[in-house]
């Protein structure tokens, strides 16, 4: 475009501009850009409008296809609410995947997929597990069930199967990424069929995904686990120990060195005695480990610790007051925070039957719209992206479910009714693909 037309185009509004832009539309086509470009502005854009874009042109879902494309797109893509209620059989054959988008909006937009089990998920009956880096962890409701390790936006799954003949119920389980060498691992703990000494231990074992083998790693910890809504840092799953012989507060699991540690607890908690676990609850703000801590029925503490593993670094980064009051003295009322917004306000769960929102400003609790149920529900952490088993794990045992046409059902809510809009080829892209190692987060800054 000339400077006379850029001038002219200055001078333009409202209709007069929409129809001029419709004449040049014709002149300015991204297939003449430079492939990096292409791949930098896709990456760029919601979930589903990707998906769309896989089915534009066989030269897109290439580039949606290439290594580069999938990290670029998984170091930008928001963490997501994911939550699936508990009660209802039909509800538990689906999930649901809400984005709050904070763009100019006030307070904020929901922006929802629906994943189901006929496009999305492996199996019917399920429970959350966790999730890394936009892959899905699934364990069956049932001792002998498998595990499931799933991508929902590509529909893909592997099957994994139980870690040993001679185990009882698991108490634990998580999947992890090793940043150093790109290989996503499933940590399981178990109670095994013959005890020595009469002594009750936990042994471990480690799935490697690229092998597709178990490996015993010793003994665990035991102590049953409170789940989180997000736990991974720096290359270790992180838990609150239940409340009996632990003398620790935060375990951690390194799946690099495949060891289990603890991180030091805030100093509000030094010296006194272990409690019911639900008092305490663990996250991950902006990069960093933080803990919430009940001591009273109307508020509770949030602490941050900015230098991972540093004792010192814990601050008590906010005070939480004026929570809904309790309906009966022996009732207890739990809150998780699962996303810190940039206005200040936090998202909470609360009594995993609602999501609230808690104004920092103003103090003050209200309920929103991220999720509708009646129910309890569960909830993690889940970040959408295009990372394919078939780059994960051990390639004859990735399997796809059927691929489904595409079907965009948007409300004014922006809910999507099926995410699996087109196919990926069986075999691996023609480029040379790696693994995906993203940054960690910049540091908390309040």
């Amino acid at each position: 475009m000339n400077r006379r037309k850029r001038r002219a185009a200055s001078n333009l509004s409202g209709s007069q501009w929409e129809g001029t832009a419709s004449l040049w539309a014709g002149h300015c086509k991204i297939q003449v850009l430079p492939p990096n470009i292409v791949i930098d502005i896709l990456s760029r854009l919601p979930i589903k409008t990707i998906l769309i874009c896989k089915l534009v042109c066989k030269a897109w879902l290439t580039l949606i296809s290439h290594p580069r494309f999938v990290e670029l797109q998984l170091s930008r893509s928001p963490t997501t609410i994911l939550i699936k209620t508990i009660p209802s059989i039909s509800d538990s054959r689906k999930i649901i995947l809400t984005h709050v988008d904070q763009r100019g909006r006030d307070p904020f937009r929901l922006d929802k997929l629906t994943l189901t089990s006929k496009s999305n998920i492996p199996c019917s009956k399920f429970s959350l597990v966790n999730s890394c880096n936009g892959l899905l962890c699934l364990s069956g409701v049932a001792k002998d069930d498998p595990i499931w390790v799933c991508n929902p936006i590509l529909g893909e799954y592997v099957t994994v199967p139980p870690a040993s003949e001679g185990r009882n119920w698991g108490s634990f389980m998580g999947l992890g990424f090793c940043p150093a060498t790109n290989r996503y691992k499933i940590l399981q703990t178990f109670h095994p069929k013959v005890k020595w000494s009469g002594n009750d231990y936990l042994d471990a074992e480690i799935y490697h995904m690229d092998t597709g083998t178990w490996k015993s790693i010793g003994y665990a910890p035991c102590a049953l686990v409170v789940s989180s809504f997000n736990s991974f840092l720096r290359g270790s799953l992180h838990w609150v120990p239940s409340a009996g012989n632990s003398s620790e507060y935060i375990y951690s699991f390194n799946f690099e060195t495949e060891q289990f540690g603890s991180v030091p607890p805030p100093p509000c908690l030094d010296g006194t005695k272990r409690e019911i676990s639900d008092y305490l609850k663990l996250g991950i703000v902006e990069g960093c480990l933080f803990i919430c801590v009940f001591g009273d029925s109307r508020k509770f503490d949030i602490w941050v610790m900015k230098d991972y593993g540093v004792k010192e670094s814990w601050t008590k980064q906010f005070v939480i007051e004026n929570l809904y009051p309790r309906q009966s003295r022996s009732s207890s009322d739990f809150y998780e925070p699962v996303k810190f917004m940039s206005n200040g306000e936090i998202l909470m769960l609360y009594n995993d039957s609602e999501v609230v929102c808690y104004n920092t400003q103003t103090k003050r609790l209200r309920r929103t719209r991220v999720t509708h149920t009646r129910h309890e529900f569960n909830s993690i952490a889940h970040t959408p992206s295009m990372v394919s088993l078939y780059h994960v794990a051990k390639r004859e045992l990735v399997q796809r479910l059927r691929s489904s046409k595409e079907c965009v059902k948007s409300s004014a809510e922006g809910t999507v009714d099926c995410a699996s809009f087109g196919t990926l080829p069986n075999e691996p892209s023609r480029f040379n693909s790696t693994l995906i190692h993203v940054a960690e987060p910049e540091p908390f800054r309040r």
